[in-house]
């Protein structure tokens, strides 16, 4: 969790500031509700939930959750446990009839490493590397300050794990699911011609197989009868809901008089 944490902390810190060095009360941050409108955004945080706790449960239930003996670079260290890592996706919405729009999005919403060990031999670890991807087609609405928008809408739901066993040929799942998601965004900075924004995505899908995979060890090499030390991570279904939660930076292209005027946008950045 520490990953999520520091990403969350550094994002509201950095808006915090920046919104104290901006003023929002700008003559142009304004835009109207009633014109048709363009955004181009790049969102990224944390992510919570997804199948950290289905996959932790049975490398527990595979004995590969016993603890590791300590080494050169640290103590001993109780499996199973995840590491996280941030989230980020890229999305275009159109907004054609005042407040509502459409938006098409797309990126990775859970991405983690779960690590197991199991005491045999000389031990066996396992690392098992999760990501859901996802892409999505939403019903966008604004309300009436443009500040505060809701989507929803459904989901094509990408999920891969591979055991990260050092082999270039590592044993890997991959599954495809239809899903849905829900979520909400609130401007923080709004410019007429760019915004920031913090959002909440909430993602389901139905649960999906993995496994198994299997880890292995011999002892004994040279003699007639060497051993052969093996942990298997047994098949599973895993949770793909997550809950997403980060900062948003966008670009906003409005219409006006019925014309798009990204032409204007490129002159002011190019005023001397």
């Amino acid at each position: 969790m520490k990953p999520y944490l520091s990403l969350l902390i550094f994002l509201s810190v950095f808006s915090v500031r920046f919104v104290a060095a901006q003023s929002i009360s700008d003559g142009d941050s304004r835009i109207s509700n009633n014109s048709k409108e363009f955004n181009f955004s790049f969102y990224a945080g944390g992510s919570f939930l997804g199948a950290r706790n289905d996959m932790e449960s049975n490398m527990s239930a595979s004995s590969l959750g016993q603890t590791s003996p300590a080494g050169w670079f640290g103590g001993a260290k109780d499996h199973p446990f995840t590491r996280g890592y941030p989230i980020a996706n890229i999305e275009a919405a159109y907004y054609f009839i005042g407040a509502t729009g459409i938006s098409l999005n797309g990126g990775i919403i859970n991405n983690i490493e779960v690590l197991g060990y199991q005491d045999i031999g000389i031990g066996n670890y396992m690392i098992l590397k999760s990501e859901i991807w996802s892409v999505s087609l939403d019903y966008s609405y604004r309300f009436k300050d443009n500040r505060n928008s809701f989507f929803i809408g459904p989901s094509y739901i990408v999920h891969h794990v591979k055991h990260d066993n050092g082999s270039p040929n590592a044993p890997q799942n991959k599954n495809i699911k239809l899903g849905a998601n829900i979520g909400y965004s609130i401007q923080v900075v709004q410019k007429k011609h760019w915004f920031m924004a913090f959002k909440a995505i909430y993602n389901w899908a139905p649960k999906t197989e993995i496994g198994p995979f299997v880890a292995e060890h011999q002892l004994g090499f040279g003699t007639s009868n060497p051993e052969t030390y093996t942990s298997v991570f047994n098949r599973t279904k895993v949770s793909l809901v997550c809950l997403n939660i980060g900062l948003c930076v966008g670009l906003r292209i409005a219409a006006e008089n019925g014309k798009y005027h990204f032409t204007r946008i490129l002159a002011l950045k190019h005023k001397p």
